[in-house]
C-alpha cells in the first residue's frame, strides 16, 4: 500500500505489518569504493535482515568486521539466520518473554549452532586449507542490531556497535576499544564464551511512531545532516526530515522479505556518497577541475520504520514531536537494562 495518500491510523487490531511503513537501503563507503582515480574495489560488508508475520515483525542491520577479508558473508548469513532464530525462539507462546535476557540466550544458542555447523559444512573436505577457526575468523565477524516488534512490546537489541533512534531520540552505542565489539561468533575463533545480547531499549509497541535502526556509519550521514549533496543544491538533512519522505516508504505485508522495501532509500544514499567532478573557473578565469567527494566513508546501511498515520494533521502532530531530537552515546560495556521509552 502506498503511503502518499493517508486516510486514517490503522487500528491496534490490524495485523501487525500493515500498521507500520518503512524504507531501507544500504551503499558502501567511500574507504571501500576509493576516491579519485585509485578504487579500493572492497564490497559493501552491511546486510539488512527481515521477517514478518501477522503478530511479530524482525528488522536486522549487520556489519561484517572491516579487518577482514569476507565478512559480507557472514552479515548476509547474518541477515537471514538471526531473524529465523528469533522465529523459532518466539514460538507460539513466547512473545511475552522478548524482554528477558533467558530468551536472548536462547535465540544466542540457536544462532551460533547454525553458524558452527556452516563452519564444519565449509571445512569438511580433508584438503580444506581452512580451519573451521580459521573460516570463521575471515568469514563470520559481524555487528548485529534489531529490533523485535509485536503487538505489546519492541526491543531493540544488538551485539556491537549501531545506532537506533525511537520516536525521533537518537542513541549512538559504541565505539569499543580497540574498535572491536563482541561478535556472536568468538566461540568459533577462540575458547571464549559467546557474548551475550544485549538488550538497548524497550517500549509498548502502541507508543512506537518511529524507529530507525542503523549500522556505524550512520553516524557519518547525521554528522552530515547541514552539508550539501555532492552536485546538488540540497543538503542532506536529518534523520527527522528522512521520516517525512513519504515518496521513500511503503507498506508491507506478511508475505516476508519479498514484500519489504529494502531498497528504497539506496537511491539517496548513493547520491550523497557519490563522487561527482566538473570544470569551472578560478579566480583569475582560469578552468579548473572540482571534484566534490562523496560524505560517508564507512558503509552505511539505515532502515526506517514509521507507523502508518493517515491524516495529515497526525502526520503533522508527530513531525512537531520528532524535532526535538537527543543524541546519547551508550555505555561501551555490556548491559542487558533496557531503557524504557
Amino acid at each position: 500500500m502506498n503511503s502518499l495518500s493517508p486516510t486514517k491510523r490503522a487500528e491496534p487490531g490490524d495485523l501487525l505489518c500493515s500498521q507500520f511503513d518503512m524504507a531501507g537501503g544500504s551503499v558502501p563507503g567511500r574507504r571501500h569504493i576509493g576516491c579519485g582515480n585509485l578504487l579500493a574495489g572492497k564490497n559493501n560488508q552491511d546486510a539488512i535482515g527481515f521477517y514478518a508475520c501477522d503478530d511479530m515483525l524482525v528488522i536486522t542491520v549487520h556489519d561484517g568486521c572491516g579487518s577482514t577479508p569476507y565478512s559480507e558473508f557472514g552479515a548476509r548469513l547474518a541477515a537471514n539466520i538471526i531473524p529465523a532464530a528469533i522465529r523459532e525462539a518466539a514460538g507460539k507462546d513466547r512473545h511475552e518473554q522478548i524482554d528477558k535476557q533467558a530468551f536472548w540466550q536462547q535465540v544466542q544458542q540457536i544462532a551460533l549452532s547454525r553458524f558452527a555447523a556452516i563452519a564444519s559444512l565449509c571445512c569438511s573436505n580433508q584438503m580444506s586449507l581452512n580451519s573451521e577457526s580459521n573460516f570463521a575468523r575471515q568469514h563470520l565477524l559481524f555487528t548485529i542490531l534489531g529490533a523485535l516488534i509485536t503487538k505489546d512490546l519492541t526491543v531493540v537489541f544488538g551485539m556491537g556497535d549501531g545506532v537506533f533512534a525511537i520516536n525521533g531520540k537518537a542513541t549512538t552505542i559504541g565505539p569499543f576499544p580497540d574498535n572491536a565489539p563482541d561478535y556472536l561468533c568468538k566461540p568459533l575463533i577462540s575458547t571464549a564464551d559467546a557474548p551475550d545480547f544485549v538488550l538497548h531499549a524497550r517500549i509498548r509497541t502502541e507508543k512506537l511512531e518511529s524507529l530507525i535502526l542503523g549500522t556505524d556509519g550512520v553516524q557519518d550521514l547525521i554528522s552530515s545532516a547541514s552539508k550539501r549533496i555532492p552536485g546538488k543544491s540540497r543538503s542532506v538533512g536529518t534523520l527527522t526530515d528522512l521520516l517525512k519522505q513519504d515518496f521513500l516508504f511503503s507498506n508491507f505485508s506478511e508475505d516476508g522479505i519479498e514484500s519489504a522495501p529494502l531498497d528504497s532509500l539506496t537511491g539517496w544514499l548513493r547520491q550523497i556518497n557519490s563522487e561527482v567532478t566538473k570544470q569551472c573557473l578560478d579566480e583569475e578565469g582560469a578552468p579548473i577541475i572540482k571534484r566534490e567527494e562523496g560524505l560517508l566513508p564507512d558503509d552505511t546501511t539505515i532502515v526506517a520504520l514509521r507507523r502508518q498515520i493517515r491524516s495529515s494533521s497526525a502526520l503533522q502532530s508527530t513531525s512537531t514531536a520528532l524535532k526535538n531530537t537527543e543524541t546519547t552515546v551508550h555505555p561501551t560495556e555490556n548491559t542487558s537494562r533496557p531503557k524504557i521509552f
